[in-house]
């Protein structure tokens, strides 16, 4: 279950039909140097307008639920109790909307920590 802090991204794509390989030895490239600590930055003209323009509103929109996250993870752990009482069942529901939404198998879980809670 992934929270808006971390930092993985998935990628689905309907009818998606594979990348041509200059973009796959720019991913590679681009995997090789972050296991390096080094985070390359892709040149604009690699995306078309309609792309880039995607891009940058997904990157902004998910920065600013990041850092709301981290604000909120930090404030919960100066209180802790109000994590288990205000928030836990929350975001477990969330999750296994999410989880029932695309078909992750996680009913037994569920239904064990729901009634706990």
């Amino acid at each position: 279950m992934t929270r808006p802090c971390n930092s993985e991204r998935y990628f689905l794509g309907r009818g998606f039909r594979g990348t041509s390989p200059a973009m796959r030895t720019l991913l590679n490239e681009m995997q090789e140097k972050s296991a390096q600590g080094e985070f390359p930055v892709l040149p604009e003209t690699l995306w078309a307008d309609r792309e880039l323009e995607f891009l940058r509103k997904h990157i902004q929109t998910t920065t600013a639920l990041q850092i709301l996250s981290i604000r909120l993870a930090i404030d919960l752990s100066k209180e802790p109790e109000a994590w288990f009482r205000d928030w836990q069942k929350v975001c477990l529901e969330k999750s296994y909307s999410w989880c029932e939404a695309f078909r992750v198998p996680a009913m037994p879980l569920k239904t064990h920590i729901l009634k706990a809670g």
